[in-house]
C-alpha cells in the first residue's frame, strides 16, 4: 500500500493494464449463464439484484479511479485472485449442502472480512461492501457462480 500512495503522491501512471489483472476482463461462461442477473436468478439469488449491482459499481468506480497506478494495479489482480480462489475452492463446494444464510456467512468469513482486514485501510480503503462488489463483479464475469 505504500507503493501506492507513493506512486498517487508523485502522480505517477502508467498506460496499460497488467497481465494479471487483464485476466479478470475477459468474460467466458462455460455454463452458458452469463451476467451478474441471470446468474443471481438462477441460483435463486433474485431479490438481491439491486443491491448486487450497487455493491458492484462501488468496486467498479473504485477500480477505474486506480487503475492507472501500476500498484493498484497488483493489488486489484491479487484481490480478485483470492476472492476467486476462495469463492470456487471454499464457498462453491458447499452450495448445494447449505442455504442461502450458510453461503453468505462462509463469503463473508473466508472472502470479506479478510480482504477488509487486509485493505480496509490505506489509499483503497476497501470497506465490505466494496468486498463482496469484487465477488458480484467477477460473478458478471463469469469466475463465481452460486450454481
Amino acid at each position: 500500500m505504500l507503493g501506492l500512495a507513493k506512486e498517487i503522491e508523485t502522480k505517477q501512471e502508467v498506460k496499460g493494464i497488467i497481465d494479471s489483472l487483464q485476466f479478470y476482463f475477459k468474460q467466458i461462461a462455460p455454463d452458458g449463464i452469463a451476467g451478474l442477473e441471470a446468474k443471481l436468478n438462477h441460483a435463486g439469488r433474485g431479490g438481491e439484484i439491486y443491491i448486487a449491482y450497487e455493491k458492484k459499481e462501488l468496486f467498479v468506480k473504485l477500480l477505474d479511479k486506480y487503475s492507472l497506478y501500476e500498484s493498484a494495479q497488483k493489488i486489484f489482480a491479487y484481490l480478485l485472485a483470492k476472492v476467486e480462489h476462495e469463492f470456487n475452492f471454499a464457498v462453491h463446494p458447499q452450495v448445494t449442502y447449505c442455504d442461502v444464510l450458510q453461503i453468505n456467512q462462509l463469503i463473508s468469513a473466508k472472502i470479506v472480512e479478510p480482504i477488509v482486514a487486509e485493505c480496509g485501510v490505506g489509499p483503497l480503503d476497501v470497506n465490505h461492501n466494496v468486498a463482496m462488489g469484487m465477488v458480484y463483479w467477477l460473478a458478471e464475469q463469469c469466475f463465481v457462480r452460486w450454481h
